[in-house]
């Protein structure tokens, strides 16, 4: 009887210590929600694409003999990326310089001996001979032109992001050796609706915002690709065009362009830092403080103002209080001091 009043006791005790510790208030940070005047805007989500791109190919079939850049590097127009082993090719332009002077030697022999020796103005024979130098000269261009290839450089100005082949390996036109990317200038690139494209125009200033988890954010200008008559598109095609001589943009990044459109609304405003996103990364929520200072979760909807502040358009009144540190290790019903 002894050891089953003892496992309720500790059980007993187990569950006042739980209940005390929901009870103990957990120092917190707060701020107030705050109604401010911000501009109207159009916003829609956008990714990163670099002003050019271009997958690099051998023109000739060879192995690769040295590779002068790799991944990561700076390139200039028209500088040497890569060598090929051309010992083939040189082999087979001796072949057609051989054959070229064979075919020029016998033309000059048939046109100072045969033709005065027959009286003829035209000799089959030499027709012949001059079409077969024809052909010689064709095929020595052609190596010539192979052995130029044997050479890869860069079409312009970038940086080359994938090194795919390495030395040894066998190039050839189908599969890149490199790719190559400038990113002196960036186009965000999304989508508007055909109701919100209306409110827009090309050359307006624009704002591209990355997602959380990623860097950077930078201003440009907007280009609005209208469809063509007779066509219903779901969406607008917008980019914004911006400079990013810095790199601090990179291929892929993902976020969200803002468009100012002039005038402006009144929105309940938070800390960035009071506001946390459910694994999905699609759901926001705050913890709000009650009058007995009582954390609730709550969810909200709205977006990212700017690096500190997160409008909201629902969940939220100006005034109440917000949790803006140590959310994340609340619970539903925490008590709170501040």
């Amino acid at each position: 009887m002894v050891m089953p009043r003892v496992i309720a006791a500790f059980l007993a005790l187990c569950c006042t210590v739980a209940s005390c510790s929901r009870k103990v208030p957990v120092d917190v940070k707060v701020a107030h929600a705050k109604a401010v005047s911000i501009p109207l805007t159009v916003d829609f989500q956008a990714t990163i694409f670099p002003a050019r791109q271009a997958n690099i190919t051998a023109r000739v079939v060879a192995p690769i003999r040295r590779v002068y850049v790799h991944e990561g590097d700076p390139v200039v127009a028209g500088q040497l990326l890569a060598v090929l082993d051309d010992r083939d090719l040189l082999a087979s332009r001796e072949e057609a310089l051989a054959a070229v002077e064979e075919a020029r030697s016998t033309l000059q022999k048939d046109r100072s001996t045969i033709r005065p020796l027959l009286g003829m103005t035209e000799q089959p024979a030499a027709r012949g001979t001059e079409d077969r130098l024809k052909a010689a000269q064709d095929r020595l261009e052609e190596i010539n032109a192979q052995i130029g290839h044997a050479e890869i450089r860069s079409p312009f100005s970038g940086t080359i992001t994938d090194q795919l082949q390495y030395a040894g390996d066998m190039a050839s036109s189908s599969a890149p050796v490199f790719t190559l990317m400038d990113m002196s200038t960036v186009t965000a690139r999304g989508q508007a609706t055909a109701g919100s494209a209306s409110r827009l125009s090309s050359g307006q200033p624009c704002t591209f915002r990355a997602d959380k988890g990623n860097t950077g954010s930078a201003t440009g200008r907007l280009r609005v690709i209208r469809a063509s008559k007779g066509t219903r598109p779901s969406g607008i095609p917008i980019w914004c065009a911006i400079p990013n001589e810095s790199a601090q943009l990179r291929a892929g990044t993902t976020g969200t362009v803002v468009v100012e459109t002039g005038g402006s609304t009144n929105r309940v405003v938070v800390p960035a830092s009071a506001v946390q996103s459910e694994r999905n990364g699609q759901r926001h929520f705050v913890f709000l403080v009650d009058s007995a200072n009582i954390a609730h979760k709550q969810a909200v909807d709205g977006r990212d103002l700017s690096p500190t502040q997160f409008a909201i358009t629902a969940g939220v009144a100006a005034g109440q209080i917000v949790v803006v540190d140590k959310a994340s290790n609340l619970a539903e019903g925490t008590a709170v001091r501040f």
